[in-house]
């Protein structure tokens, strides 16, 4: 079944429902590589925390229908189980619209579904072909060659119960929910618009000779009945990142459930709207691990000339904002307080900032548990240390973070909905506070 709109064409299997082929302005982009193409992945939980996975190739009976809108298509039996799966595809004037809903009468857990399963062609700028793909992870990257993806930090893996850090998890690390893979003349929107922002992935991995585009709904451990209320789009358009950031940018202007804009807040102070210089540094050594001593930056009291000096010459206020700062070790979470060098030293070098007409920040590395410290060796919490604050596996197991690891320091991730965890935190923002700092980011 063939299906088309102004800028985008799609072809489904008779057979599986799956994506055969896919062209954007006229260019094939995704194709059937190899094996017979599933529409999509389920995760399931049993009892010990085992996972299964299944895809609509694992259905008992698939029916596809041909709808005056556009196709339905329903999975059952899948996996020899009670689970059923249901997916809808209307096709509108300029895209292509997919929702989904999932029937899971077993006693195990879903915990995502991917959906749909898409493979475009690997043709990346650096290694001789002609395509790019937006990831929007940070501020958005833009990647032309797939070996950035081999380094420990920026790897794909699996994202699960434990955060992945550098990973493409929405609201997270990944902050919008669409990617594009384009060459300038032809590409392909790919974009969830989903106005609530539900937990869920936005990832490619190398797949069967192509790049799959990964988009992964976490159900919250649906069993029963699961319906998405969104729409996950597929469009064509000509042009780069911009133009793809303009669809999205278009339907979260008028859509999404967003945060209040900063213009518009009335509780935030009169100096973050006038968007003070950050003068970002570190106190100790010279880059985030290894040698530890202190540098021309400390007494603190050192940065003060400089901050004076950049403030004069850019007609602004600056925001001061050591790093490794901590009194603890650097980057050893989740205590921070008190300050290296002491409390009077540092509230000191805050009230000479703010007589300069300037500010003072801090950076913090958010609730992961320090076991141990590369960086200061002798930095010892184990007194504090309480398993039941930690998070653990679908196993019910404590394991190693995956956010910062060697040469900077071990432990394990703590469970942000614990009463107590929140009081740690409190305990030390209201500490940094009371030093008059004019700004804390303790969530890393």
């Amino acid at each position: 079944m063939i299906f088309t709109t102004k800028n985008i064409s799609l072809e489904l299997s008779d057979a599986t429902g799956g994506i055969v082929s896919c062209k954007v302005m006229g260019r094939e982009i995704c194709k059937e590589i190899g094996t017979k193409p599933s529409l999509f992945m389920i995760k399931l939980l049993e009892q010990k925390g085992n996972a299964m996975y299944f895809t609509s190739l694992n259905a008992k009976k698939t029916e596809i229908t041909k709808t005056e809108s556009g196709a339905q298509l329903k999975y059952t039996d899948i996996g020899g189980f009670k689970i059923s799966v249901c997916a809808t595809l209307t096709v509108c004037d300029e895209e292509l619209r997919w929702s989904v809903s999932l029937d899971n009468n077993t006693e195990f857990i879903a915990e995502w579904i991917e959906f749909p399963q898409i493979v475009v062609i690997d043709s990346f700028k650096a290694e001789g072909g002609e395509f790019e793909l937006f990831w929007p992870v940070c501020e958005g990257i833009v990647i032309d060659n797939k070996k950035i993806r081999n380094s420990k930090w920026m790897g794909y893996k699996e994202i699960g119960g434990m955060s992945a850090g550098y990973c493409g998890y929405f609201p997270g690390p990944c902050n919008m929910q669409y990617m594009a893979y384009y060459n300038g003349k032809e590409g392909l929107y790919f974009g969830s618009h989903d106005k609530d922002m539900n937990p869920k992935t936005i990832e490619y991995r190398e797949e069967n000779g192509g790049i799959a585009l990964e988009k992964r709904l976490f159900l919250n451990g649906a069993q029963g009945h699961f319906e998405s209320n969104y729409d996950v789009v597929m469009s064509g358009f000509a042009g780069d990142w911009q133009e793809a950031a303009e669809i999205y940018r278009t339907w979260a202007d008028k859509n999404a459930n967003r945060p209040i804009k900063l213009r518009d807040r009335k509780d935030l102070p009169e100096w973050l709207g006038e968007a003070p210089v950050i003068m970002l540094y570190p106190i100790r050594g010279t880059k985030d691990h290894g040698d530890m001593t202190p540098n021309m930056y400390y007494p603190y009291a050192n940065a003060l000339p400089i901050a004076k000096d950049f403030s004069e010459k850019m007609a602004s206020k600056i925001m001061a904002l050591p790093m490794h700062w901590e009194g603890t070790a650097p980057w050893a979470t989740p205590y921070v307080w008190p300050p290296y060098g002491g409390e009077e030293e540092f509230k000191s070098f805050v009230d000479e900032l703010h007589a300069q007409g300037n500010l003072a920040g801090v950076y913090c590395s958010g609730i992961g548990w320090t076991t141990k410290s590369f960086l200061d060796p002798t930095l010892d919490f184990s007194a504090k240390y309480d398993e039941s604050l930690m998070c653990r596996t679908p196993k019910g197991t404590i394991e190693q973070s995956k956010i910062i690891g060697e040469p900077i320091r071990l432990g394990y991730d703590m469970c942000p909905e614990s009463d107590k965890v929140g009081e740690i935190v409190s305990g030390e923002v209201m500490s940094i506070a009371e030093s008059g700092c004019d700004y804390a980011q303790y969530f890393d």
